[in-house]
């Protein structure tokens, strides 16, 4: 077959009339060429290959016409393609009208003028031929069909079908919104054409059809009919039969009872799908007819079969396997591949047209297609007219269309989805059936710009968001073919249930955004928009169909009526598939039948159902779900890198990423259903994104996670089963700071109406599911009493030394040695009573008898947890031989209920207070007992409810938790300066941005989590809890808190309860960690306060300075430092700041800096812990004498600046920037050369500058102008010929005129060789001024004659005055407001004679500091105004309209140290009103100024009294007179007496009716006299109005009595009990002082009664003062006893105590030995009388070694030797333990005091004389010791040997005995500490400060050499190497790059960790010429290339003594290591996703 240019048109009639849109689709076809021959053969499915191979030898399977031919067609389409356009213009094309015209072109010659024919083109002329404009929807096509049939030879099935479809051309979709809609619009019209014929289809077919009126007693619309017969092959085997075949003969009609007949039909077999489905069911299959009418009445249609008319067999085995199995038809094996290269969908929208507006053309077009059926219902029969009409058209109507859709309209781009060779493969062969479906690649993108516009079809590049983008996947191993995209395999077994296969093998990323969801929904909206309404137009169609019905003749249509009310499904039936055991235990569930819908109309109906399925309770559902996985056995999933990012508009970003994922689901069908499910998840990371920054929230995390959902049998069918979740984790590393905080906050902003919208209908689904959950439970509760001895338990001996074999239902199982017992119940049951009976038992050890205290047999009761798979403690009780108990079982909010329960023994000492919940206790094998007692001695009864069962359980393992919390600075940026005390520099920024500061662990932690269909919730949590915080001083990390173990449990329900239980913990702190905690808490505070967007302006926030040591660079040149005896050099620029942190501390912390000279030469060491200055020489700077002034300043109690300063400091006071220039001079006389030069501006202080010792320095200056001329010059010292400093002539632009300054020189001594240098640049005049408002000063010389003019800023600020002339000039001022004042008389005289020369301060009066005179010169008094405090400090005054007031002018010198003089401008008062609103000073009855809100004036001068006032709705309201106080104001002089004074310093308050109380507030600052005007605040109320407020209660009118009602608050406490022990007994204290007194108090104890109270109602300070007296009376009560414990007195007190407990034993052991009889009295006297000796002679000896301990003491003092106490005391601290010993330490300091006495004559002198001085009183002080210490010396030696050698012998014989230290001091040494993570990431790792590595982990190990030696390393893991430190000595031993390692899981050591090094690439073999040209070249080149060393080269290493280095390594040499078993697997996921990042493979995430 060959067939040229095919096309099918089909329009749209119901869109013609709707708008100007496309209403007509064309499909088009260029060429269809069919051939027998296949240019690419297909290969076979040889079903019997003996015949097939036979015909292969013969060479007859390509041979036409013979027997066995292997015959194969190839069909191929060229050009196909989908286009769109209008009716009109096709009606334009077809009509009548273009015959017409055609038919008269051709009468036409070849004459014509093709220039006329062409102008008549271009005026409008109707063309020669009309043409047609088409919008493409699918671009032309090429596809290639090849079909290969099935094989038979003599009925025999030789090969099977073969099918491939090939598009070799790329498929291009573009749809537009009208298509879309046309689309809509052709699929409802030919549904409507097509359902007339389907029933048609079905009255011709041969079945009889039963209406539903002649059904007897059903309830469905379903018919049954059996097929029983098959046929043999009746075709090639390509199944092609229609509905219309499946009839075998005509039917046999039969009567039945009511008239109505039934045909019995015999269905032919058929081969394709029919048969499969016959040939799997091995039985009948019924057809199933439906109903298509719609019942309102009607709201769940169900299904169920009716009565076939068959034999009598075959009705009776309807639901069971036939007797007699008919023969099995062979099937035919099918292959069926479809494939493709590329494809491409574009949707997009034309803006401009009718189509933009797809809301309203819908609409129209729904309304058109109602009316057209509800007008015309013949349109569904043959009878209607044409389907077209010719609707003819002006030709200018058709034009307006063509301008309409051809001109180039803006598109607006949608949506665009690529596909990459697309692929389906489906096989049915005779053992299995698989279905394939996979493509390559994918990829979708949208444009969200709605601006974004386009002429065209879209092309790729008009949609540049990505919403899907993939990357290469990883290659197979052996082909190198790389992964699909998607691959999903379904394949089944004969006779097995099917599995599922889904496979992702390439990384995937989704973008997603709020804009992209959006868009994509509105996208969505306007298809569903379009497709909702043809649902609706089929509704109305079935409607009017249904209506057409009901007018027939019932007689004549009522096989029409029948055929329309039913339709045809074939459907497989339940019983021909064997059912699973849930549906067989619950007979009355139904499972939806799995059917083949063949008309449109039967899917509404199956989705309606599947809707009220949804919509229904959870029954449904779940048995749908069992359907499903029984149906689907095993799924699995697996997943390449998939990384989903959320980003937000502020560019905020959450990257969620995962390495790989593994999914499975599997079906089990035993006595209980079980689905289960296990998901692989490796490496999942989250990252947040800051303005692209990434950071780490989530670090590689790799868990694996099990579920299993099973349903009970004891459950009812519909409830809701067992889900059982497990979840095992690695390393868990999440990593928290304020950047993610704040990262995290943005997004939640951004998607939490999304989140919300989800939530809220997930919840309420959840609430609906539970209350339908708990009351689906079944209502039955067992109880039972005495399991273990009713009878119905068998008793086993288990030979299995596994004591976690768990036993089966109904079943006691014992172990012995230790016994053990566990049973189990075939429910989960709770225990609801223990009694433990006594019982016989016996203890082989004796060593427990000889404790004097027996042993105990304790017994622990445990349950066995299924989601553990561990026995969990559950209580605890003790066996005995004579008394029985019952066990106090623990009662949580929810009972325990398991279904094996467990007992088990261990033995355990009265004195062991360990918890040993699984018996791991000494002694297990000593326990001689049966363990069949166990069952004897216990009675159990036990509860079962369903109500009980946790329906959820959760349980999480993993290794290790650590939160790691982060600082992050804000160093790259400038919103955030340094301190004040920083404020002249400048941050390096040299520090990491993201710094963990400190890290909480929990290990081996456990999480356990039960939901109950009650609602209540259970959470436990245990694991070893500890965290540590670094110390910036050396970034080491510091323990907090020691590790500790911890159990938490919180239980929700009606109420919550939460209990906690930790064993003993220690929490450590210090300078370093508080240090570290507090700038830490400075910085989240200030992150978190900035993320709220709704805060006020706040105040100036600074840099938190986080480091304990800061180095500040002062000088003028760069500088070089570092920690001496390391490595560590960092450049620092001048004027700026490092925060540094030591490089090491496994070396001495001394700190070295280095200037370069020529070479960069270095100071000597030096500390910075010590607050002073140092001088510092540097060494080898040739012939200069350089030295650095080195100053440490405490910042605070743990921060330290270090200054490095050189010798000259300057500082200039001028507002004009001036250059400075310091060169060395011979001598004063002679000429500058060129020398150090700087800039100093304006009111600052440049860097200092380091200068020549050796020669002298002289300065000069100018203006910072290139053109400006030098002064003189300076010299750098004082000025002391004049006593004045250096007055300079700074020269102006002219070099004629010059500006005067000053110029002083201060010098400060440091040590006997340093000196320090301060030139001060100052103006010679300057003023300031405190008036609110600016103010000119005019200035007047009169010897010049010259009148200048100067604005005075005010407020404080201090201005250079600029006076012509010299020093010696006299000048005018008067001042003037700028408001139009007149100037001020009579003017102030001003000159420099004015200023007290003797009142500055010069550098030999006194120790100058010139720090602190730098301070003071910059101290800016303006920050002080007005001079009302803190509290108005941030108030932005405002500056009234200022009268004519009075002024005040001081003369005084800037500074003490400063020549200039300072002209101050004092107001005589200043008035700020903060009331609120605007007030008014009134004097005299009229208004002398107004003060607004805010604002300060200064008013006239107040003489006499004032008022406020204040202007309400234009009235006048004045307060109570006042008047200012006068310091004049005497005794002797009138003071005027009015209630409104206002005192020199204070406040008064005042009224004013109309506002109420204000107050006057007055504070004298200079001599200014500051008046504010506030509101009285409501805090501020006296007395007298608290006691006007109290409620008054008049008890007796006639005597004036008045009572205040107050309500005390009380406080109801049951009871009270404070106790030390926790039981109620006295507390005793033991008392032991040593004071610098002469004596000390021993042991002495305090005994302090209970207090206890019962029924308290009291009030909070009641009964804290009742418990401070309790306790105070029983110390005074007490006080006696600790003076009689003195050691001065011989402790009488402890000798009574002593004598005293030995009477009591004395007379207390007979007296009990009486009673046991003769033999126990002889021993009770006995051990009297030994204790009363005992307590005799310890007492005594106790005294008199006090005694003399505290004589030796109190001599020791009176030597006045203190090395001699100090020895003493330290001696004196070691007690010794035995006589001997104290014999010997005693005889020992004897002898020393004998030596230190006689040796302390010479010794004292000549020590006092060294130290003092040599002088007379230094040597008397030197004798009179040494004489004293002859005496004192040897008596202390002397009684401190009677002391000790009694302590010894009360301490070996025991007579005494020493308090218990309870916690030992812990030394923790600075060398022994920890490197931080943060340290290799600042200062160990080369390349991380540099960013060039990313640090992603480090972990410590311990390394194995090749030669085998041990070395402590740390492997610091980066995204681009591994690098090994020595932590021993903190130096980079190797780095090993990422390419060239890969890692090693080491299968039986869990702590071994290996890589393995990979071969390096081979190099490709070259032959000799080129091999020799190489040789050459490198020859020739090797001497241009200057190959240095670069020390952060990561292929080097730092050292080279490591053994690391030492030992050749090989490729075949792994590199093994130790590691913590919890970090190991971690490591390597980390490593792996690190090497996989570098290669670039994949998305980065790290």
């Amino acid at each position: 077959m060959d067939t040229r240019s095919v096309r099918l048109i089909m329009p749209a009639t119901d869109l013609t009339d709707v708008g100007r849109i496309h209403d007509v689709c064309m499909i088009q076809i260029d060429s269809i060429a069919l051939t027998p021959q296949a240019d690419n053969p297909l290969s076979r499915i040889v079903v019997r290959p003996d015949i097939y191979h036979l015909a292969e030898q013969e060479h007859i399977l390509g041979v036409p016409g013979s027997e066995v031919e292997d015959r194969q067609y190839q069909l191929n389409v060229l050009g196909l393609c989908v286009n769109t356009g209008t009716w009109k213009e096709l009606d334009r094309c077809l009509g009548q009208n273009v015959n017409s015209q055609l038919s008269s072109l051709t009468l036409r010659t070849m004459n014509e003028n093709p220039a006329l024919e062409w102008n008549n083109l271009m005026c409008g002329v109707e063309s020669i031929m009309p043409h047609m404009t088409l919008l493409p929807v699918v671009q032309r096509v090429d596809l290639c069909v090849v079909a290969a049939p099935a094989i038979i030879y003599k009925d025999v099935l030789v090969c099977g079908v073969s099918f491939e479809v090939n598009a070799f051309t790329n498929i291009q979709v573009s749809v537009s919104m009208n298509q879309v809609l046309l689309a809509s619009a052709l699929f409802t019209e030919l549904l409507m054409l097509l359902e007339p014929l389907i029933a048609d289809s079905f009255y011709n077919s041969n079945y009889t059809l039963l209406p539903m009126s002649s059904l007897p007693n059903q309830t469905s619309d379903e018919i049954e009919i059996s097929v029983t017969d098959y046929n043999k092959f009746a075709d090639s085997g390509i199944d092609c039969a229609d509905i219309s075949s499946m009839s075998g003969e005509k039917p046999s009609v039969n009567q039945i009872k009511d008239g109505t007949t039934i045909s019995s039909i015999n269905t032919p077999k058929s081969s394709g799908y029919h048969a499969d489905l016959s040939s799997r069911g091995k039985r009948e299959h019924p057809v199933t007819l439906y109903d298509t009418r719609h019942h309102k009445a009607r709201a769940n249609p169900c299904v169920v079969p009716v009565h076939k008319v068959a034999s009598k067999e075959s009705t009776t085995n309807m639901k069971r396997y036939p007797k007699n199995i008919p023969d099995k038809p062979e099937l035919v094996p099918i292959e069926i591949l479809f494939t493709a290269s590329t494809v491409s969908g574009v949707l997009y929208q034309v803006l401009g047209t009718s189509e933009s507006n797809l809301r309203e053309l819908t609409s129209l077009w729904r309304q058109r297609v109602k009316q057209r059926i509800t007008s015309n219902p013949s349109i569904f029969t043959d009878e209607s007219g044409p389907y077209f009409s010719s609707n003819e058209t002006s030709t200018d109507e058709l034009s307006a269309d063509d301008e309409l859709l051809t001109q180039g309209k803006n598109v607006q781009p949608l949506l665009y989805i690529f596909v990459s060779q697309p692929h389906s493969y489906i096989s049915r062969l005779s053992q299995s059936r698989k279905i394939q479906i996979s493509c390559f690649d994918i990829s979708i993108r949208t444009c969200i710009d709605k601006s974004f516009h386009c002429h065209n079809t879209p092309k790729l590049e008009n949609f540049p968001t990505v919403l899907l983008e993939t990357k290469s996947g990883e290659p197979h191993q052996e082909t190198g073919i790389p992964p699909s995209f998607l691959t999903v395999i379904w394949s089944k077994g004969i006779g097995k249930p099917a599995k599922l296969e889904i496979d992702l093998g390439r990384p995937t990323k989704f973008h997603l955004s709020v804009a992209r969801l959006n868009y994509l929904e509105e996208i969505v909206r306007k298809i569903l928009d379009i497709y909702s309404d043809s649902d609706n137009i089929l509704q109305s169609a079935e409607l009017t169909f249904q209506r057409k019905d009901m007018h027939r003749d019932v007689a004549g249509s009522r096989i029409d009526e029948e055929k329309e009310m039913f339709f045809l499904h074939y459907e497989v039936s339940l019983d021909s598939i064997e059912r699973p055991s849930f549906i067989e235990k619950n007979p009355n569930v139904t499972i939806p039948n799995v059917t083949l819908s063949t008309t449109h109309l039967s899917s509404l109906d199956l989705q309606s159902d599947y809707k009220n399925i949804g919509d229904g309770d959870q029954t449904q559902s779940m048995v749908q779900l069992q359907h499903l996985l029984w149906q689907v056995s095993e799924m699995s999933v697996k997943t390449q890198q998939i990384v989903l990012s959320m980003e937000t508009t502020e560019g905020f970003q959450v990257l969620l990423s995962l390495l790989d994922l593994t999914c499975g689901v599997s079906y089990q069908s035993r006595q209980v259903d079980r689905v289960t499910g296990n998901v692989a998840v490796n490496s999942l990371t989250i990252t947040t994104f800051c303005k692209n920054d990434p950071r780490l929230l989530l670090n590689p995390w790799t868990f694996n996670v099990n579920v299993c959902l099973a349903w009970e049998p004891w459950c009812k069918s519909e409830a809701t089963p067992q889900i059982q979740v497990t979840a095992d984790s690695d390393c868990i590393l999440i990593d928290v700071g304020p950047e993610h905080l704040r990262c995290l906050h943005y997004v939640w902003q951004e998607y939490q109406h999304l989140i919300e919208y989800f939530s809220l209908n997930n919840s309420t689904q959840y609430d609906d599911t539970r209350s339908k959950m708990s009351d689906s439970l079944p209502d039955q509760e067992q109880h039972y009493r005495d399991d273990l001895r009713a009878g119905a338990f068998q008793y086993l001996d288990s030979t299995n030394t596994s004591r976690d074999e768990l036993p089966l239902p109904y079943q006691v199982v014992f172990w012995g040695s230790p016994p053990t017992m566990a049973w189990r119940y075939p429910q989960p049951r709770a225990l609801t009573r223990v009694d433990v009976f006594p019982v016989p038992f016996k203890l082989a050890s004796v060593d427990h008898f000889a404790r004097g205290q027996r042993d105990q047999v304790v017994c622990s009761l445990q349950y066995w947890s299924e989601c553990r798979s561990s026995y969990q403690h559950y209580a605890r009780f003790q066996l005995s031989e004579s008394e029985m108990c019952r066990l106090n079982l623990p009662h949580p909010p929810h009972r325990v209920v398991a279904c094996t329960w467990r007992v088990q023994l261990f033995v355990r000492s009265p004195d062991d207070e360990c918890d040993d919940t699984n018996g791991n206790s000494y002694g297990l094998n000593n326990i001689h007992m049966s363990p069949r007692a166990l069952a004897a001695c216990m009675r159990i009864d036990s509860f079962f409810s369903p109500h009980l069962v946790p329906h959820l359980q959760v349980a999480v393992n993993f290794s290790s938790l650590q939160v790691g919390l982060y600082n992050h600075l804000c160093i790259s940026t400038t919103s955030r300066g340094l301190p004040p005390s920083l404020g002249e520099y400048f941050m390096d920024n040299l520090i990491p941005d993201s710094q963990c500061f400190s890290t909480l662990e929990l290990n081996k932690a456990s999480f356990f989590f039960c939901l109950w269909p009650t609602g209540v919730n259970m959470l436990e949590l245990g694991s070893i809890i500890q965290c540590s915080v670094i110390d910036y001083a050396y970034l080491t990390q510091q323990y907090v808190v020691e590790a500790c173990q911890v159990q938490l449990q919180l239980s929700v329900g009606e109420k919550a309860e939460l209990s906690c239980v930790t064993k003993a913990f220690t929490i450590k702190l210090g300078p370093g960690i508080g240090h570290t905690l507090t700038v830490s808490t400075q910085l989240w505070l200030q992150a978190l306060e900035s993320f709220s967007t709704t805060a006020k302006k706040q105040k100036q926030v600074y840099q938190v300075i986080v480091s304990r040591y800061v180095i500040c660079n002062n000088t003028t040149r760069p500088l070089r430092f570092g920690q001496a005896g390391t490595d560590e050099d960092i450049l620092l620029a001048s004027k700026h700041c490092h925060l540094y942190s030591w490089r090491t501390h496994k070396v001495k912390q001394l700190l070295r800096v280095g200037v370069e000279e020529g070479s960069w030469v270095w100071c000597q060491p030096f500390m910075i812990d010590k607050d002073g200055t140092e001088w510092c020489p540097l060494k080898e700077c040739g012939s200069k004498d350089l030295n650095l002034l080195i100053q440490v300043v405490s910042l605070s109690t743990t921060q330290k600046q270090i200054i490095i300063a050189g010798q000259l400091l300057i500082t200039n006071l001028l507002v004009q920037n001036l250059e400075c220039q310091v060169v060395p001079i011979e001598d004063e006389s002679s000429r500058l050369n060129e020398g150090q030069s700087l800039i100093a501006l304006g009111n600052s202080t440049p860097a200092s500058i380091l200068l020549d010792n050796k020669c002298k320095m002289g300065l000069r200056i100018r203006f910072h102008r290139r053109e400006a001329a030098w002064s003189s010059n300076i010299p750098l010292r004082e000025n002391t010929k004049h006593g004045k400093p250096w007055l300079v002539k700074l020269p102006l632009l002219d070099s004629v005129q010059f500006l005067r300054v000053w110029c002083r020189v201060i010098c400060q001594k440091l040590g006997t060789h340093g000196i320090k240098i301060l030139a001060m640049l100052c103006p010679v005049y300057m003023i300031r001024s405190y008036l609110p408002i600016p103010a000119k000063a005019l200035i007047d010389t009169p010897g010049l004659n010259v009148h200048l003019e100067s604005t005075i800023n005010g407020k404080g600020e201090e201005q250079q005055l600029y006076c012509p002339g010299t020093i010696d000039h006299s000048h005018q001022l008067t001042f003037q407001l700028e408001n139009g004042i007149p100037p001020s008389n009579p003017y102030v005289p001003l000159s420099y004679s004015m200023l007290d020369q003797h009142k500055l301060k010069n550098s030999s009066d006194e120790d100058i500091d010139i720090d602190h005179v730098l301070r003071s010169l910059n101290d800016d008094k303006s920050k002080t105004w007005p001079f009302l405090g803190d509290v108005y400090e941030n108030v932005d005054w405002i500056s009234a309209e200022q009268p004519e007031t009075h002024v005040q002018v001081k003369y005084g010198a800037k500074d003490p140290f400063c020549s200039t003089l300072l002209v101050d401008l004092q107001p005589w008062a200043l008035f700020a009103n903060v009331l609120g609103i605007q007030v008014y000073i009134i004097e005299g009855g009229r208004i002398i100024c107004t003060i607004p809100h805010k604002g300060i004036v200064t008013p006239p001068k107040l003489e006499g009294t004032f008022h406020i006032g204040i202007e309400i709705e234009e009235t006048m309201h004045s307060s109570s007179p006042l008047q200012l106080a006068r310091a004049d104001w005497g005794s002797s002089f009138y003071m005027p007496r009015i209630a409104g004074q206002i005192p020199l310093k204070g406040e008064v308050q005042t009224i004013v009716q109309c506002h109420g109380d204000v107050k006057v507030k007055v504070e004298m600052r200079c001599h200014t006299t500051c008046v504010t005007v506030e509101t009285v605040s409501h805090v501020e109320i006296s007395a007298r109005d608290i006691r006007s407020r109290l409620s008054f209660r008049y008890a007796d009118t006639s005597k004036n009595s008045v009572e205040a009602a107050i309500n005390p608050l009380l406080q109801h406490v049951s009871h009270l009990e404070l106790d030390h022990h926790l039981t109620p007994s006295s507390l005793e204290v033991h008392v032991e002082l040593q004071q610098a007194s002469k004596s000390t108090i021993d042991h002495s104890p305090l005994y302090l009664a209970l207090f206890e109270r019962h029924c308290v109602v009291t009030t909070a300070y009641k009964l804290g003062n009742t418990l401070a007296l309790h306790y105070l009376y029983g110390a005074i009560f007490g006080v006696g006893w600790v003076v009689g414990s003195m050691e001065l007195l011989g402790n009488p007190g402890g000798l009574a105590r002593t004598l005293g407990t030995g009477l009591r034993d004395f007379v207390y052991l007979p007296y009990q030995g009486i009673l046991q009889g003769p033999w126990g009295f002889f021993v009770g006297v006995t051990h009297g009388s030994a204790s009363l000796m005992k307590h005799i002679t310890a007492g005594t000896l106790s005294s008199v070694t006090n005694f003399a301990a505290s004589v030796a003491r109190n001599l020791d003092r009176l030597t006045l030797d203190q090395e001699h106490f100090h020895r003493t005391e330290e001696v004196r601290r070691q007690r010794p333990q035995g006589v001997a010993q104290g014999l010997l330490q005693g005889l020992t300091g004897l002898g020393i005091s004998l030596l230190g006495a006689v040796g302390g004559i010479a010794h004292h002198p000549l020590q006092s004389m060294m130290s003092e001085g040599a002088s007379p009183r230094s040597l008397v002080t030197g004798v009179g010791r040494g004489l004293v210490g002859v005496i004192t010396k040897p008596l202390s030696g002397a009684a401190e040997l009677v002391a000790l050698t009694g302590q010894g012998l009360l301490h070996g014989t025991g007579w005494t005995t020493l308090p218990d230290v309870r916690q030992e001091p812990v030394i923790e040494h600075t060398f022994c500490g920890t490197n931080s993570q943060l340290k290799y990431n600042w200062k160990l790792v080369a390349g991380l400060a540099s960013g060039r590595h990313t640090l992603l982990h480090v972990t410590e190990a311990t390394c194995i050499s090749p030669s085998g030696i041990y070395e402590p390393v740390a492997l610091v893991l980066t995204t681009q190497a591994l690098f090994l430190i020595n932590t021993e000595e903190d130096t980079t031993q190797r780095v090993l790059s990422l390419s060239e390692l890969s890692g090693l899981d080491h299968p039986t050591d869990p702590t071994l960790l290996c890589f393995q090094f990979q071969m390096p690439p081979m190099p490709m073999e070259m032959d000799p010429t080129s091999h020799a040209r190489v040789v050459e070249f490198v020859r020739r080149s090797s001497g241009m290339v200057n190959f240095g060393n670069d020390s952060n080269s990561d292929a080097e290493s730092s050292q080279s003594g490591s053994p690391l280095l030492n030992d050749v390594m090989s490729f075949d040499t792994p590199l093994t290591f130790y590691v913590n078993p919890q970090l190991r697997n971690y490591f390597l996921s980390v490593l792996a996703l690190a090497k996989r990042q570098s290669q670039g493979r994949g998305f980065a995430v790290l």
